[in-house]
């Protein structure tokens, strides 16, 4: 599942009356379904696909870089990497 379009569905919640997430076996996808005090639903189909995590495998002595960011870009960029990533 990717996680970038799940955070989407919930950007705006102060209107949200009801919420429910189904999941179609037959499809493998995960439904979001946002129904809005207004009358208006919101329905989010993300696929759903099993896979293993992948890590790069590289030399951090043959490859030197440097970074120069500000704190919000760098928390930004490094949420989208697995947790135990060095």
């Amino acid at each position: 599942l990717m996680l970038k379009p799940a955070c989407s569905a919930f950007k705006n919640t102060s209107n949200l009356q009801e919420f429910r997430i189904r999941y179609d076996c037959g499809s493998s996808k995960l439904i979001f379904e946002l129904h809005c005090k207004s009358g208006i639903t919101k329905i989010y189909q993300l696929n759903y696909e099993q896979c293993d995590v992948l890590q790069a495998v590289y030399s951090k002595e043959r490859c030197p870089s440097k970074v120069v960011l500000t704190a919000r870009p760098l928390n930004e960029c490094l949420a989208n990497f697995h947790s135990s990533v060095d």
